[in-house]
């Protein structure tokens, strides 16, 4: 058996974090780093780390195939999306793979000259990105040839979802699509609420839609509008704390949206409320984005938001930005005016005012989901940064407004 070429050391060095964060950067989809069980050990949209995509189901599903080398494979979804993966071996070993999409969308087979079928589109951009992918890990350039075809045995494959017949999304409210979006739309919807870009969010639901609401439940389609509406909402939050956007407003700003979907039942009003949102999160990442912050510091404070649940200390949160607590705390203070560990602190408090807010949790339980040591201390740090007890937050309604 031929033992496939190994990864550099050089990638080795940096894996996986800092290809995956500049290859979506630069890719502007979902890249991420699987492990040898197909469990994601990073991923990043728009060289942001992401929150809303972790979960790798789809690209397990689709590299679930181990191939005896590392050379680039290439995958076709149900709506035509190109999906592209890099083994990673060492030495024989298998590591885990680079895999990275939607990388563009391919339409369905046309009939060509004489009634033949034509190839579905072009997968050019798809096999430069592959190109690039292999070259990084590698550090040498994969075959053209070869590159060229993988890819046609990809475009004539059959897609590894099938489409849903259409008869089965017809059932549904005067004026949706009998389709959904197609998952390239979607990615570049969140990825600019990540980015922080109302403009290009704007230029993109201006377009005209792709696909619209699939079809849950055939009796109730309102309820199915209202659901899918929901999921929408949701995704595009996590978006936002991906982008930055602290958790406590932005499931504040998601509340609100989702108490609107469930007073309004009308079709226009439904939309309106999601577009809204969607750009009321897109605007408020942008603000964030737009602060005199470095580049360490807007990830630190975005690790530091999206793991409130856990026993974070400095040493961790420097030890994840690559470089020493003190000289951490020395530059997180210069750069905010507020030292790490307090803003740790305020973290905390805002999580637990949106869970005294919005949850049923009692005031223990919150203590003991954030990690605080009793109840006793969970209330002194509330109280010095909040102003009040958690008690007296939960019961006074004018806090929950302010929230809003």
């Amino acid at each position: 058996m031929t033992i496939p070429d190994s990864v550099t050391e050089d990638f080795l060095r940096t894996m996986p974090a800092a290809a995956c964060r500049h290859f979506s950067g630069i890719l502007q989809c979902y890249v991420c780093c699987l492990r040898e069980d197909g469990s994601v050990r990073c991923g990043f949209v728009s060289g942001q780390p992401s929150s809303y995509l972790d979960d790798g189901s789809l690209f397990a599903a689709l590299f679930a195939v181990r191939e005896e080398n590392g050379f680039p494979v290439f995958k076709l979804t149900r709506p035509g999306e190109v999906y592209i993966s890099v083994g990673l071996f060492r030495d024989g070993k298998f590591l885990g793979r680079l895999a990275a999409g939607p990388i563009m969308s391919a339409p369905a087979l046309i009939p060509g000259p004489k009634g033949k079928a034509a190839a579905p589109g072009n997968f050019d951009c798809a096999v430069s990105a592959a190109a690039l992918l292999y070259y990084y890990a590698y550090g040498k350039w994969a075959d053209d040839a070869e590159l060229d075809q993988a890819a046609i045995s990809a475009k004539v494959a059959q897609p590894l979802c099938r489409q849903a017949p259409e008869e089965e999304m017809q059932e549904q409210l005067p004026g949706a699509h009998p389709a959904h979006h197609t998952a390239a739309f979607e990615n570049r919807v969140f990825s600019l609420i990540t980015q922080g870009n109302p403009k290009g969010l704007s230029n993109v639901m201006g377009t005209p839609p792709d696909g619209g609401y699939g079809l849950l439940d055939k009796r109730h389609p309102l309820r199915n509008l209202k659901d899918d509406c929901i999921c929408t909402l949701t995704v595009a939050t996590r978006a936002a704390i991906a982008g930055g956007l602290d958790s406590e407003t932005a499931f504040s700003v998601s509340d609100d949206a989702i108490q609107n979907v469930e007073r309004y039942d009308d079709v226009g009003e439904l939309s309106r409320v999601v577009e809204q949102t969607l750009f009321r999160l897109a605007n408020l990442v942008e603000t964030i984005r737009s602060l005199p912050y470095s580049y360490r510091i807007h990830y630190c404070r975005n690790y530091i938001m999206q793991h409130v649940y856990d026993r974070l200390t400095v040493p961790q949160v420097a030890s994840h930005a690559g470089v020493s607590p003190e000289y951490l705390t020395e530059q997180f203070k210069r750069e905010t005016g507020v030292s790490l560990k307090a803003f740790m602190e305020q973290a905390r408090v805002e999580e637990a005012k949106r869970l005294l807010r919005s949850s049923g949790n009692t005031i223990l339980e919150i203590t003991l989901m954030l990690n605080y040591h009793d109840q006793s201390h969970f209330s002194r740090s509330f109280k010095k940064i909040a102003g009040v007890t958690p008690a007296e937050y939960r019961k006074n309604d004018r806090y929950h407004q302010q929230a809003f």
